[in-house]
C-alpha cells in the first residue's frame, strides 16, 4: 500500500511540475550555455511536490553547474541535493528517499521545459529551501542525490533595450542594487581553464561583496532570476546555497549565502533581443 501510495505521489509531482510557459520549437538552435538555475529550479520543485506532513523532506543545501557533453555535444545541467527524510521509521524514510530520487531522475529526462525560469517560480523554488522539515517525534535518513537534468528549449529571455549600452558589471550591479535583491556583489573572471569550456562565451564567478554576509532567501531569488530573465544572453552555468551556520540570535529568521558563474556573449550584447 505504502509503494502505491508513494508511486502516486511521484505521478502527482511530475505534474505538479510542468509549468505553463511560453511555447518553443524545442529544436531551437542553443546560441548559449543552459541554465543551471533552470535545473535548479526542476529539481527543487519535484521535491515541493513530494513532501508531505507524515514525511516532510528538508533540502539542506543544493548545487548546480552547467557542464559540456562532448561526445553529444550539448550541455547538461548537473544538480545535487543534500535531503534529509522525516519518518516514523527507517524504512519509511528511506522508501520516501527512493521514491523522491525516482522522480527527480524522471523529471531530469524531460526535454519538453522551458529556459529560463520565470521569477515567480524561481522564487516559490528557493523558499523550499527555507522550509524547516525537522520532527523530534520521527527518525531521519540523510543522502545526496546527484542528477544530470537534459536541458530544456530556450525561450529566448528579456529584450530589456536599455543593457546594451551597459558594461556587464553595470548590468549585475544595477540588478544587486534593486529593493528586493542582494545589494552589493563581487564580480570577476572565472577560472580560465573554465572559460574556455564554451565557445563564443566569456564566463564570470559572482558572489557576495563581502565574505560575511548572509541573506534571506527572496532576496538571492530575486537577483538571480533578474540576471537571466532581463537579456537572452545572460546564463547562470554554476550556482550554490548554503544555509549560515552561524546565526547571531538562534529564533532569527534563517539566513544563507550563495556563489554562482555566470556566461555571456563575448561581444557584450547581453541585452540584445532574440
Amino acid at each position: 500500500m505504502r509503494h502505491a501510495c508513494l508511486a502516486l505521489a511521484a505521478a502527482l509531482a511530475l505534474a505538479a511540475c510542468q509549468v505553463t510557459e511560453p511555447a518553443v520549437n524545442a529544436s531551437a538552435f542553443r546560441a548559449q550555455p543552459s541554465s543551471a538555475l533552470a535545473g535548479a529550479v526542476r529539481a527543487l520543485e519535484t521535491v515541493g511536490a513530494l513532501s508531505a506532513p507524515d514525511t516532510p523532506i528538508e533540502v539542506r543545501a543544493h548545487q548546480c553547474e552547467t557542464r559540456v557533453d562532448s561526445e553529444r555535444r550539448r550541455t547538461v545541467e548537473r544538480v545535487f541535493l543534500d535531503l534529509t527524510i522525516y519518518a516514523p521509521s527507517q524504512g519509511a524514510a528511506q522508501d520516501v528517499f527512493r521514491a523522491v530520487a525516482a522522480a527527480l531522475r524522471t523529471e531530469a529526462r524531460a526535454s519538453e521545459r522551458v529556459e529560463p525560469a520565470n521569477p515567480e517560480r524561481v522564487r516559490l523554488a528557493l523558499a523550499r529551501l527555507d522550509e524547516v522539515a525537522a520532527r523530534e517525534d520521527f527518525v531521519s535518513y540523510s543522502d545526496r542525490v546527484a542528477l544530470e537534468v537534459q536541458p530544456g528549449a530556450s525561450s529566448g529571455g528579456g529584450t530589456e533595450s536599455a543593457t546594451l549600452q551597459e558594461g556587464l558589471e553595470t548590468y549585475v550591479r544595477s540588478r544587486a542594487a534593486r529593493a528586493e535583491s542582494v545589494g552589493g556583489v563581487r564580480l570577476r573572471p572565472a577560472d580560465e581553464r573554465a572559460v574556455a569550456v564554451f565557445a563564443g562565451t566569456t564566463r564570470f564567478e559572482l558572489t557576495p561583496a563581502f565574505e560575511f554576509q548572509r541573506f534571506e532567501l527572496f532576496r538571492i531569488a530575486s537577483f538571480l532570476a533578474s540576471l537571466e530573465a532581463d537579456s537572452p544572453g545572460v546564463r547562470l552555468t554554476r550556482l550554490s546555497i548554503e544555509r549560515s551556520q552561524h546565526e547571531p540570535d538562534i529564533h532569527s529568521p534563517r539566513r544563507w549565502t550563495f556563489s554562482a558563474e555566470l556566461a555571456c556573449p563575448e561581444s557584450n550584447d547581453f541585452g540584445a533581443g532574440a
